[in-house]
């Protein structure tokens, strides 16, 4: 089983895209069933750990002198990407002014126009700068990534007996193989209307999401559906989900595209903010 780097390190960088869903995708061409669903989300949680070491090097010896030693890389936005940019951030101040001078004139306030675009004018160049510095640092992220990922290659899970993980917090991820439990769903009851992954999906608190974004996100990550096995798993063998399991809840998936040969494992952990 082959992480797939790209497709997994571009909708980590780019998370607000799927959001609230983490996810990962791996080639699998010797698919054997139940037992392949397991080793994905097994690979899974190898890459979360992996990734979450990156953030905390200092906790794994070693790992920070190794990743101080990665370039950092400068961005230079295409004019084509800047054009962009700059037009979403005009789009989105002119919206707000046209807004605000209606509400003033609903009260039957004095609108100073002057002085509301001069205003309006520093909110687009400020709007802008912080877009473009966003951008920058996605596209440096994401060829930052796989040399740092690289790195890590070391970052084991912990494997333990143990039946109880909530006394285990923070890092490493610590798991009991045997308590894994997965659970096969229909790929129609999986995406039904107000079923639990869309329930879970528009329950996040921190970004408001809609079915409009749960309909999207779904035709981005599983364009054919038909196509798809996939298993809900419990994720009570495993400290990686005690927030979400203390707060709202923490669900974990691993889907097989029969066609493309490509697994796709994702989670949603609801945590009150």
């Amino acid at each position: 089983m082959e992480l797939l780097e790209k497709e997994t390190f571009y909708h980590r960088i780019n998370r607000q895209i799927i959001e609230p869903i983490h996810g990962a995708f791996f080639k699998e061409e010797q698919y054997q069933g139940y037992a392949s669903h397991q080793e994905a989300v097994l690979a899974f949680l190898t890459y979360m750990n992996r990734v979450w070491s990156i953030g905390i090097p200092h906790l794994v010896p070693g790992l920070k002198e190794k990743l101080d030693q990665v370039p950092r890389v400068e961005v230079t936005l295409s004019p084509e990407v800047e054009a962009r940019i700059e037009a979403g951030a005009t789009a989105q101040v002119e919206a707000d002014r046209k807004a605000e001078i209606k509400y003033l004139k609903d009260r039957k306030r004095h609108v100073d126009y002057e002085k509301l675009q001069k205003r309006f004018e520093e909110s687009k160049q400020e709007l802008t700068k912080i877009r473009k510095e966003v951008r920058k640092g996605r596209e440096a992220a994401l060829k930052e990534m796989p040399q740092l990922y690289e790195l890590t290659n070391e970052v084991a899970l912990v494997y333990t007996k143990d039946t109880s993980f909530e006394a285990y917090t923070g890092f490493p991820i610590r798991l009991n193989p045997e308590m894994m439990q997965g659970t096969e769903v229909a790929s129609e009851d999986f995406f039904a209307e107000n079923g639990e992954y869309e329930l879970a999906f528009r329950s996040y608190l921190q970004v408001h999401r809609t079915k409009e974004d749960f309909q999207r996100v779904n035709q981005l990550l599983f364009p054919e559906k038909k196509e798809l096995v996939i298993y809900q798993w419990n994720t009570d063998f495993t400290n990686s989900y005690n927030g979400g399991r203390k707060d709202d809840g923490a669900y974990l998936w691993s889907i097989y595209d029969r066609k493309k040969q490509q697994f796709i494992v994702i989670d949603i952990e609801l945590i009150i903010p």
